[in-house]
């Protein structure tokens, strides 16, 4: 959550960017559990 608020955006876009950089998030890597 806190890499997508700094760079403005949904955190929706900031999981489709890993997913495509298959950068793996766990548990609540993004803040969003």
């Amino acid at each position: 959550m806190e890499i997508a608020t700094s760079l403005g955006v949904e955190p929706k876009v900031v999981g489709e960017a890993c997913n495509e950089l298959n950068i793996k998030l766990y548990g609540c890597a993004l803040g969003c559990f």
